[in-house]
């Protein structure tokens, strides 16, 4: 499979429209945040330019700095799902130098013998972080600096990001008052959706009714006039 030397957004638009993307790819390249950007927006591609994600998985380093063997079962586990609204059921993982061998490994089985209608992503700087029969078995994409976007997350963002995952890892209690908290102020509804779904992301399998129900409470919020807070206060339970 041929590397190339500068594979445009427009070039995945294209891919997607046609359904013809590769079953695996791997990012790599100088800049990170260049590497995760367009990685992240092949995820909002799949979903026709939709958000929050329902199909899409960023798979990050936990907090020991690794993506384990535990960490890629999850992802596996994820891929192997139907698509709700994509594609693909996707997996991007943003921090690939951070994967163990194992989790690699467990990952070439995947790519080897990949779901229908599964697509893997890595990122990693170099190509030499990976082990050779996993980048043999990828699309090579070289995804210069250029596409690094110009602007950072601003306060706001980070802040609704935090909530979010004291959302998902709070008890009824805490998820009570973060509902009430977020309606009292007329806080950003579609942030915070977005910003608990990506948490959940985190772990799906543990999280899957929570994601479930969030989205159909934002479903429900977009498309009709209800009760926000009634809407969102069926997500308190654990």
């Amino acid at each position: 499979m041929s590397t190339k030397e500068h594979y445009l957004i427009s070039d995945f638009n294209r891919l997607v429209a046609a359904d013809a993307l590769a079953q695996s790819y791997v990012l790599f390249g100088e800049s990170y945040t260049a590497r995760t950007y367009i990685g992240e927006r092949l995820l909002v591609l799949l979903e026709d330019g939709t958000t929050p994600l329902l199909d899409g998985y960023a798979l990050h380093k936990n907090s020991e700095g690794t993506i384990g063997i535990d960490d890629a079962r999850r992802a596996i586990a994820w891929l192997w799902q139907s698509p709700f609204r994509a594609i693909r059921k996707s997996v991007f993982v943003a921090d690939g130098e951070a994967m163990t061998t194992e989790a690699q490994n467990a990952l070439l089985k995947v790519v080897e013998e990949p779901p229908k209608a599964g697509l893997i992503i890595v990122s990693v700087k170099d190509l030499g972080a990976l082990i050779a029969p996993l980048v043999s078995r990828c699309e090579r994409v070289y995804v210069s600096s250029i596409f690094a976007p110009q602007t950072k997350k601003d306060e706001a963002m980070l802040a609704m990001e935090k909530v979010g995952v004291e959302f998902v890892r709070g008890n009824v209690s805490a998820r009570r008052k973060i509902i009430g908290d977020l309606l009292k102020i007329e806080g950003d509804i579609e942030e915070f959706v977005r910003a608990v779904l990506r948490e959940c992301r985190r772990d799906p399998i543990k999280n899957v009714h929570l994601m479930g129900r969030i989205t159909d409470r934002w479903a429900m919020m977009s498309q009709w006039n209800v009760n926000k807070k009634l809407q969102l206060e069926t997500l308190v339970e654990a």
